[in-house]
């Protein structure tokens, strides 16, 4: 905020007052519109990377990146506003992705628990075979676990 304050001052002081607030608000519509165009390109690179059955997580972060850019944009000043501005610049913003990536990896790194695997589930079906070689299905009542079917051996 004593950042923005201090450039709003000496920019008002130096263009006067009603020029420095239009100013702001050309960067805001300006920003606005190159954001919705950019926020085009991107969802249409996502639309491509999801046709090849891949995952657009570039262009998700790309997205997320431009939808901090535009906040950046309406609020007013002009720290914010170049801030703002600096990410609709693609190669910076890829930059920028690439640094966030790395401090999160690093981040879950350092925090990741061992990944608890539930035991695999297989189903299927049990056929009984004594020790003589004859063959017993519990379905047609010629085990001799099932009720009512002799004794166990």
């Amino acid at each position: 905020p004593l950042l923005e304050i201090f450039a709003f001052i000496e920019v008002g002081s130096a263009i006067g007052a009603l020029p420095t607030l239009a100013l702001i608000v050309l960067t805001a519509v300006v920003g606005a519109l190159l954001v919705r165009w950019q926020g085009l390109k991107v969802a249409l690179d996502a639309r491509q990377s999801m046709e090849r059955d891949e995952l657009p997580v570039a262009a998700v972060v790309h997205g997320a990146l431009l939808l901090f850019a535009g906040l950046l944009l309406v609020t007013p000043g002009f720290v914010t506003d170049t801030a703002g501005f600096l990410l609709l610049i693609p190669p910076f913003r890829s930059l920028v992705a690439q640094r966030i990536w790395r401090w999160l990896a690093a981040r879950t790194k350092t925090r990741a628990r061992p990944a608890r695997r539930r035991p695999a589930v297989i189903e299927g079906e049990a056929i009984e075979i004594d020790r003589d070689g004859e063959l017993h299905d519990p379905d047609r009542g010629t085990s001799p676990w099932s009720s009512g079917e002799g004794t166990p051996r």
